[in-house]
């Protein structure tokens, strides 16, 4: 049987007619990448924090998706001009659903928003804002001397690691490209969008780590 690969959603407005219809929405393209890879993918609603152990139970693997920012008192700072699409529920659902991935030893691929949110879950911190890394493309630098090329579409970035968490990867201009997570080997986490880069063998590589048995 296929891998169960939940894929976590952004909750958003999305004009219907002359309404704006509340939706659960991904790009197509995680989704596309879990195909790719050989995994099922399965859309993970933000839901009450107490049923996230029981949702990620439904699944055998999780992407922990980009989106908006996370809300800056999470980690102690007053909200700054830049910072926007702050939505309390789906951090709380996040954080929730990190600490069962932790918990449970859950393969899991934190995309973007959801390696900082990891971070955030473990006690660091997030820079609100930086330039020059929306839609961008640029060279990155890993801790064992590997390069690449990868794709950039946020504005904020992690800042302090917290717990247990260890760099593994920034850009030229130091930015925090990739972390891991001390004794949590089943967790990847990546600030850049391979979802988007799926026909290069490394980025796809990192779906078909959730959809081995």
């Amino acid at each position: 049987m296929k891998q169960r690969v939940g894929i976590t959603t952004w909750p958003r407005d999305v004009p219907v007619g002359t309404i704006d219809e509340p939706n659960d929405t991904v790009p197509r393209a995680y989704i596309r990448s879990v195909i790719k890879a050989g995994g099922l993918p399965v859309l993970l609603p933000v839901v009450d924090p107490s049923d996230a152990v029981e949702l990620l139970a439904s699944v055998d693997a999780v992407v922990i998706a980009g989106g908006g920012d996370v809300d800056p008192a999470l980690y102690g700072q007053e909200t700054q001009p830049e910072t926007d699409g702050i939505d309390t529920d789906r951090d709380a659902f996040d954080v929730a659903l990190w600490q069962a991935v932790l918990e449970h030893g859950t393969p899991a691929l934190a995309i973007c928003r959801g390696a900082q949110i990891l971070n955030v879950a473990l006690g660091g911190s997030l820079i609100q804002h930086i330039d020059g890394h929306r839609s961008v493309t640029h060279h990155i630098t890993f801790d064992d001397g590997r390069e690449a090329e990868v794709n950039s579409l946020h504005h904020q970035a992690l800042d302090r690691p917290g717990a247990g968490v260890t760099v593994t990867a920034w850009s030229d201009d130091g930015t925090i490209e990739a972390i891991e997570v001390r004794q949590a080997t089943h967790i990847t986490a990546v600030q850049w969008h391979p979802e988007l880069l799926r026909h290069q063998p490394d980025q796809l590589g990192l779906f078909e780590r959730l959809t081995r048995p």
